[in-house]
Formats: structure tokens, C-alpha cells, sequence
């Protein structure tokens, strides 16, 4: 029986030892630049939001992080490009609670099917805004000229299977009856442009992208959909204030990967994640957002997707017109 010899023998343990110490180690990650993909135009909370994460990842991890703006399809076109890149860690998706509507709506092509959530990051309220010389002083006012006029009056969102268009649907659900016409834009700047214009008559959209329109006076804040008044925003009442104590929305930002992303790497990223959103400049950006800081790890966070969207398929079954009849 042959033998090896002593150096082939030491070579081999050093090749067994290396192999052991490599699958036991954390993957050595950003190993190159990171792109950060939103699916969301310049300008608006959410890539404002991206553009600071991207900024804390930098400076905690040494590497260059980009942001790729890709805005379309309520998500999906970002969603897409994420899910069929490679799971090392290098591409990363900006994904948002409006992703639990569109993918509800239909879930064979929704954007989660090839995601895997790493990180819930923050959560926010929505602001529903007029143009500041209308003529409706509340919520309550609002929704009973919608009533008295149905289909008369018109509302901007950041887009079809946004969060702001999610809350409409969801406030039609809870008073029975709210006929208004959806104008979609391609994103929350632009649907604060045109309610401020008066474009359309009112708008209901992320409480960040709102707030030079509402401290000028171009806008008029008549509630936010947190369950809780803002502390940007203290003199603007809840839903739950204006007689509706189911319509408490507080729409979320998270990261996901490809969905074959390994447990490893997931544990590396979320780490990061964790670490960047701790920083105080980061902290501070959240405040001007009106966001607050919320780091929810992988399997809680992927539960949590797992219970909104079964809250989620049940509004859509039964306001979805039944085929048979």
C-alpha cells in the first residue's frame, strides 16, 4: 500500500484544515462593489432613504455601495433584476410594504416569489394631503364629499400596488363605500406636485415626501395612518382620531436577496444592515424622513411578510368580483 510522504501528508491536512476553517467562517463580504437596487424614482422617500443607507454601508464597511434607481410595475422590474442576479451578497433589493399588496393581487408573478427578505429596516406613516386652499379641514370632511359625489373626485399615489394605494383600497373597505378615481404617478414626488397643483384633489402618500409641500402651506395635512400622531407632524390627528380605528397603516422598508442567497451570508448582511442603521447620522436621517429606525432580523421579518399577506389575500378575495357570476 503506498504511502504518502511527509510533505504530500502536511499539504493535505493544510488543504483539509483550510477547507474546514472556510466553511466555518463568515463570507468575506462586500468583497466588491454592492448595487442597491430601488424601485422608485430620484427624489422620493424611498431613494432618499436608500441613498443614506448606502452612504452608512459605506463608511461602516469600506466598500462602495450603489444605488440603481428602477421604478415600474408597482416593484417588479426591481424585483426581477434582484432575483436573477447571483446570490453573493452583491446586488440588493430596496423592497417596501407595497410588495405585500402587488404580490397578494397575484402571487404566480408577484415580486416575492424568487425574493428572500434579510431585513425589515424602518417603518413610517402615510399622510393623506390637500391642496392647502381646499376646502376640507379633516378626514372625516373627505371622505364624506367622496360619498356625496362618487366619482367625482380624484387622488394621486406614488403608483398602482404602492402602499398609498393599498391604504385607499383598504379605507374603501373599512366605509363601505369611497369612489374615488386612482391617478397613478411614478412616484410620491410627482403625486405631491399634482395635489399641491391641484391636479387632483387629494393624495395620500409617504409623510417624508410631504413635508416641504405641508410647511409651505401648498399642502394641508388631513391625517396619517399611524396609530400614534407624529411627532413631525403633532397637530395632524390619526385615522383612528378621525373615527376609524382600523385604518392604522405603517408602511415599512426592508432588504431582500435572491431567494437562494445561503443562511451564512444572509446572517453577514443582516449584521451590516444592523450596524449601519445604528449609525447617528443615519438615525438623524430617518427623523427628517419621518421614519423611524426599526431593525427586525431575517425570520422575523419573513414571518412578519408571511402574516400581512395573508391579511392581504383576504381583502383581496372579497373585493375581488367573483368570476363565476
Amino acid at each position: 500500500m503506498a504511502r504518502l510522504s511527509r510533505r504530500a501528508t502536511l499539504a493535505w491536512l493544510a488543504t483539509g484544515a483550510s477547507s474546514l476553517t472556510s466553511a466555518q467562517a463568515p463570507p468575506a463580504w462586500p468583497a466588491a462593489m454592492v448595487t442597491l437596487v430601488v424601485p422608485a424614482p430620484p427624489g422620493g422617500v424611498l431613494d432618499l432613504f436608500a441613498r443614506a443607507l448606502a452612504v452608512s454601508l459605506a463608511r461602516t464597511l469600506g466598500q462602495r455601495f450603489l444605488v440603481d434607481n428602477r421604478a415600474g410595475a408597482g416593484g417588479l422590474i426591481a424585483a426581477r433584476m434582484v432575483a436573477q442576479a447571483r446570490p453573493d451578497g452583491h446586488t440588493l433589493a430596496c423592497i417596501h410594504s407595497g410588495f405585500i399588496n402587488l404580490h397578494a393581487a397575484d402571487e404566480a408573478n408577484g415580486p416575492l416569489n424568487a425574493l428572500r427578505p434579510i431585513a425589515r429596516l424602518v417603518r413610517s406613516a402615510l399622510v393623506v394631503t390637500v391642496r392647502g386652499d381646499a376646502p376640507y379641514r379633516s378626514l372625516r370632511e373627505l371622505i364624506d364629499a367622496v360619498q356625496r359625489t362618487p366619482g367625482r373626485l380624484a387622488y394621486a399615489s406614488g403608483g398602482t400596488g404602492s402602499p398609498a394605494h393599498a391604504a385607499i383600497s383598504r379605507l374603501a373597505g373599512i366605509v363601505g363605500q369611497f369612489d374615488a378615481v386612482h391617478v397613478p404617478y411614478k412616484g410620491s414626488p410627482e403625486a405631491d406636485l399634482a395635489a399641491a397643483a391641484g391636479d387632483v384633489d387629494f393624495q395620500v402618500g409617504p409623510v417624508g415626501s410631504a413635508l416641504p409641500f405641508l410647511r409651505s402651506g401648498r399642502l394641508r395635512a388631513l391625517a396619517v395612518t399611524s396609530r400614534e400622531r407624529l411627532p413631525t407632524l403633532p397637530g395632524t390627528a390619526t385615522g383612528v382620531e378621525s373615527g376609524l380605528p382600523e385604518w392604522v397603516i405603517e408602511p415599512w422598508l426592508g432588504i431582500a436577496m435572491p431567494q437562494t442567497t445561503a443562511d451564512q451570508l444572509v446572517d453577514v448582511v443582516a449584521e451590516a444592515l444592523r450596524r449601519a442603521m445604528a449609525q447617528p447620522e443615519m438615525v438623524a436621517q430617518m427623523q427628517l424622513l419621518a421614519g423611524v429606525p426599526d431593525f427586525t432580523a431575517a425570520a422575523e421579518f419573513a414571518a412578519q411578510i408571511a402574516r400581512e399577506l395573508a391579511v392581504e389575500r383576504a381583502i383581496v378575495k372579497r373585493t375581488r368580483p367573483d368570476p363565476a357570476r
